[in-house]
């Protein structure tokens, strides 16, 4: 039951309405009773589950073309490299993956520490998520775009991106995203609402 006050809720109204219109569109009965089983074992404490993921992360590389302070890849990329820690995600394990949960998914995240828009096969990840009805998310710096994966993101109906942008000019985004740039980030914004 709710017990805050109205001002707390109505701010959070936008956030939770936003989510609402990037899930709703990808629900069906069967994802609906496994989002429901979930939230019950979870209040139950059920230590053995029968519900099934509805929203996984999967990252389909964890290279980057920016080295942003405080950042895994500020490191010395040869060095990471080296030692066996840069790689792709195959995406035949992809599809393995969401095959497997394609009746309870309703999103999937396909980010984590990489820019996932240096993936090769990031447009066929996304749209074997449409094609399936399930939903995906990508946050990512935008400092990589061609004409061809901004259309292809628009094409394959990515459901939710998220951008780095951080700064209000490029003097203050070159404090934080190094190598990366303000005006950029921009162009390839406009590119992709075109």
């Amino acid at each position: 039951m709710y017990s805050g006050n109205h001002k707390s809720y109505s701010s959070i109204w936008p956030i939770v309405r936003r989510h609402l219109a990037t899930t709703l569109p990808y629900l069906n009965l069967k994802r609906i009773f496994n989002i429901l089983l979930s939230l019950y074992e979870k209040r139950v404490n059920r230590i053995i589950v029968k519900s099934r993921p509805y929203f996984i992360k999967i990252e389909p590389t964890n290279k980057c073309n920016l080295r942003c302070k405080g950042c895994l890849h500020a490191a010395d990329r040869e060095e990471l490299k080296a030692a066996g820690k840069l790689g792709d995600m195959d995406f035949g394990l992809f599809k393995s993956i969401i095959d497997d949960l394609e009746p309870y998914l309703v999103k999937v995240s396909l980010y984590s520490m990489g820019e996932p828009f240096i993936y090769p096969k990031i447009l066929d990840m996304i749209a074997y998520l449409d094609e399936r009805k399930i939903g995906s998310v990508i946050s990512s710096n935008l400092n990589f775009m061609t004409p061809e994966l901004a259309e292809g993101i628009v094409r394959n109906r990515l459901t939710h991106l998220i951008v780095s942008l951080d700064g209000y000019d490029e003097e203050s985004y070159d404090r934080y995203r190094q190598g990366g740039s303000f005006a950029r980030v921009v162009e390839n914004l406009k590119m992709i609402q075109a």
